[in-house]
């Protein structure tokens, strides 16, 4: 009987292979559930505090300078503006400015603000802007230029004293109108036309 060789445990072997196997599918499950849970938190802080937050901001870089993607949810555009620029959203009237580098654009820097005008059952900017009583500024806009960005007519009228571009387009019949002034307004103007071409005005 003391000679008699002992048979192999495979039966322990295997118990524990299955054990093992259930435990890591245990884990996966619970750190899938609590990264969902994380998502959907995050999501719902987002609703609680307006829909005007970022669609995204990501860095990238375009010729050299790293870039900031800021969008905008309830009024449809999305654009890219350097990083070293400040972006301020006042998300109880929806709207945004971008500083180039200082608040104080009256002695320094400039500011590009975007914000709702009013809502109108026109489609296009340019026949709301001819139908604009001229007590609202018609006349003032008759050098105005237009240009299609992806589908929506987007107005420019440039203002000379003090000098100022008035940006201004309609998505989801509302009127949102981009503004660019500031005392170093000519030196950033390579600047604000790199914003407005990565400019999307009418996400949906």
């Amino acid at each position: 009987m003391d000679n008699q060789e002992k048979l192999p445990q495979s039966g322990n072997t295997t118990l524990k292979i299955v054990l093992i196997i259930c435990g890591v599918i245990v884990l996966i499950i619970v750190i899938a559930l609590v990264a969902w849970w994380l998502y959907v938190r995050s999501a719902l802080k987002y609703a609680e505090q307006g829909s005007t937050k970022p669609v995204s901001t990501s860095s990238t870089t375009q010729s050299g300078i790293e870039q900031e993607t800021y969008g905008n949810r309830t009024l449809g555009y999305s654009l890219k503006y350097p990083s070293t620029w400040l972006l301020d959203e006042n998300t109880a009237d929806n709207i945004t400015q971008i500083y180039s580098d200082t608040t104080d654009v009256t002695s320094k820097g400039v500011m590009i603000k975007i914000s709702p005008v009013e809502k109108t059952d026109k489609t296009d900017i340019e026949e709301y802007i001819k139908t604009m009583p001229t007590t609202t500024g018609q006349e003032a806009r008759q050098s105005t230029n237009y240009r299609d960005i992806m589908g929506v007519n987007m107005a420019l009228t440039e203002q000379t004293n003090p000098k100022m571009r008035l940006y201004e387009w309609i998505c989801g019949g509302q009127v949102i109108k981009m503004t660019y002034e500031g005392a170093q307004y000519d030196g950033y103007i390579t600047q604000l036309d790199n914003i407005v071409n990565s400019m999307v005005l009418c996400a949906g």
